[in-house]
């Protein structure tokens, strides 16, 4: 999942095809295309780019699909132009891979929670998938782990603890992922693992200057991948 912050940069697709040959990486769900219109093409390698998103909409998502994965694609929804959702034919059954960019805490509460509508209603089209992945930008810090979240969120949560945690007024999109995790039964990816700081903070507050230590202070957690547990 990557924030590319506008498609109109020079080379953006062809460092993103060195990335994915480099890293063997499938699909990249992006965000912030600001591109305003949609479009469904291949570039001269075979990466196919299906893009979605209202006239002049800065949160329109992309699924950006490598050559040896597009004859698997069977169709994509758009429920916003921040909620896209694809569907892959795989041995075990169909796979729904959503790609969400939520609105940031600083937003209402109502434009929020739409975009977490719009996540469940992807989810509800497709009861029948064997398998479910939503990754994105959430703008989600979720700084520790509650008692009653172990069902969902594995051990190792980046942030700044739990008395931090309790002590904020907005924490919508954070309760939230938590809920549509144990609605649709997923698991928080990025917590199960034991990784360095710096490979598991996504954003850089913009206060915090470059070549800070990766410290919960400075940085934050706003991506994730969420999955079944029968991915």
């Amino acid at each position: 999942s990557y924030n590319i912050e506008g498609l109109g940069g020079v080379g953006t697709l062809a460092i993103l095809e060195l990335i994915g040959k480099r890293e063997n990486i499938d699909v990249f769900c992006l965000q912030e295309m600001k591109w305003g219109i949609e479009a469904d093409f291949t570039t001269t390698t075979g990466w196919r780019l299906v893009l979605f998103g209202k006239w002049h909409s800065p949160a329109c998502c992309a699924f950006f699909i490598a050559p040896h994965l597009r004859p698997a694609v069977r169709g994509f929804l758009l429920t916003s132009d921040r909620v896209i959702a694809m569907t892959l034919h795989t041995v075990a059954g169909p796979l729904l891979i959503q790609n969400i960019h939520c609105e940031s805490e600083d937003k209402s509460e109502t434009k929020k929670l739409l975009v977490w509508k719009h996540a469940r209603d992807a989810n509800a089209y497709y009861p029948s998938a064997f398998g479910k992945i939503a990754c994105g930008d959430f703008n989600a810090r979720i700084h520790a782990r509650k008692e009653h979240e172990q069902h969902v969120l594995g051990q190792w949560v980046p942030g700044r603890g739990l008395d931090y945690l309790l002590s904020l007024p907005h924490t919508v999109n954070r309760n939230s992922l938590i809920e549509f995790c144990f609605e649709f039964g997923f698991k928080h990816m990025n917590s199960l693992f034991n990784h360095q700081p710096e490979e598991k903070f996504t954003f850089r507050d913009l206060k915090t200057p470059l070549g800070t230590l990766f410290t919960a202070e400075g940085y934050a957690e706003l991506d994730h991948c969420l999955a079944n547990w029968k991915v």
